[in-house]
């Protein structure tokens, strides 16, 4: 199903908090017991396939293309995983607390809350709102 993706993302890092937030057009799809939600970015460096796939007990950010990176959140369990920009690889630490979703096939909200640390210094606590809302809803006058 076409959908509408708002992705807001809260960084926290030594008391003070950045927000950030992107809407995209992409597809919701139900396919072996995760709901994926795939959308495609486009920058002056070049197109990211992004997706986002939702499941029992985690969540995976998969991005490829001008941008690499591929996160993992699994509530209690440390994951360790790589996030390429093109400019360098930089290895990335993932403390995941929680991880909820009330998606259905109407759309729906996820969230997932976690720490990140970079190369084993930099540490942020994230929280990441995903939002699904059908796409004909954007077109109804």
């Amino acid at each position: 199903m076409d959908v509408i993706i708002t992705i807001i993302g809260r960084q926290t890092v030594d008391g003070g908090c950045e927000v950030t937030e992107m809407t995209a057009p992409g597809r919701m799809e139900w396919s072996g017991g995760e709901w994926k939600l795939p959308w495609r970015e486009s920058s002056p460096e070049g197109d990211t396939d992004s997706t986002i796939r939702i499941m029992d007990g985690g969540m995976e950010v998969e991005r490829r293309g001008a941008i690499r990176s591929l996160l993992r959140l699994t509530p209690g369990k440390r994951q360790e995983s790589e996030y390429d920009a093109g400019v360098g690889v930089l290895r990335m630490g993932i403390d995941t607390k929680l991880v909820q979703s009330n998606l259905t096939p109407a759309g729906g909200t996820a969230e997932a809350r976690y720490t990140l640390d970079i190369n084993g210094s930099v540490t942020a606590d994230h929280v990441l709102t995903i939002d699904v809302k059908g796409a004909d809803r954007t077109c109804q006058e």
